[in-house]
């Protein structure tokens, strides 16, 4: 589940790890990686468009129990995804510089790759500018908003799924 919230988001993996179902609204297909509680930092949780490829995963999560986390299922945080993260890289035969922000690097890569403008690019990841007005705020509720950004996630999931029997059975999984 994180590996797929990290490549459906290019989030930060400590708002992955973070994420509960109540920030996830299916009939906007807005994902609020902020919650309310928090207050912004200079790390900034953006409000996402939800691609497609997952909103099957995310209506798998009961939307009555909005305090139950994405990665884990459960209404605890997990404290980290260290430890599986490393036996997954070993399973795997990765070397020590694929880590959780590689994920993001990725996808910050195809986007670009895909042709996303930088500026659709830029407010995936969060980096916030100073100059933007307070009508930004609205941004999210924008039919078009990231339109570009989640069409190319879309097509990474569609792809992997294209060449990849593991990925297309855990995402149906998932779904179920």
């Amino acid at each position: 589940m994180f590996i797929i919230l990290m490549i459906a988001t290019a989030a930060r993996p400590d708002a992955i790890r973070e994420l509960t179902r109540g920030q996830c609204d299916v009939k906007s297909r807005l994902i609020k990686l902020n919650p309310n509680e928090r207050a912004q930092t200079k790390k900034y949780r953006p409000t996402l468009r939800m691609p497609e490829s997952i909103v099957p995963v995310i209506k798998r999560f009961d939307a009555d129990a909005p305090e139950v986390y994405l990665v884990g299922g459960s209404d605890e945080m997990l404290k980290s995804v260290r430890t599986t993260w490393l036996t997954a890289r070993k399973n795997a035969k990765l070397d020590d510089q694929v880590n959780p922000y590689s994920l993001r690097h990725t996808m910050a890569r195809w986007l670009r790759k895909s042709g996303v403008p930088a500026w659709e690019v830029s407010a995936q990841l969060g980096h916030k500018r100073q100059d933007l007005s307070i009508t930004e705020v609205y941004a999210p509720y924008d039919p078009g908003y990231l339109g570009e950004a989640t069409k190319a996630i879309d097509t990474f999931f569609a792809e992997l799924r294209a060449n990849s029997v593991l990925v297309d059975e855990m995402l149906g999984e998932l779904s179920a």
